[in-house]
């Protein structure tokens, strides 16, 4: 299995905040429990108003998915956090800067 860090963006199939809705989305790893083969994570959503709700971090992207392996604007949801194991990960995207992840720190100690 793939070694999972801090800042990886990745595919997972997960519910919506309410626990309904069970599909594959992009999540954030926000950190990571080895012992355990656990990771906390942040969902992502391209469902996106203008303005943003308070916290929602909006992340980079690009059509051919350098760098974060996002194709579309989206923004993390601070509010949507939840667990997973390893082993639950589809595929691994990409990573986020140290900035986009303080960012994504400081707006989740906001919560």
């Amino acid at each position: 299995m793939q070694r999972v860090c801090q800042g990886q963006v990745v595919d997972l199939e997960t519910p919506d905040p309410r626990g309904q809705n069970l599909k594959q989305r992009p999540v954030v790893v926000l950190d990571v429990n080895e012992a355990l083969g656990e990771f906390v994570f942040v969902a992502v959503s391209t469902q996106l108003s203008d303005p943003l709700p308070d916290g929602w971090i909006l992340l980079p992207w690009s059509r051919d998915g350098r760098g974060t392996g996002l194709l579309e604007p989206c923004a993390a949801k601070t509010h949507w956090i939840g667990k997973a194991k390893r082993d639950d990960i589809a595929r691994i995207r990409g990573h986020l800067s140290t900035d986009t992840m303080l960012e994504i720190m400081r707006a989740i100690k906001k919560n």
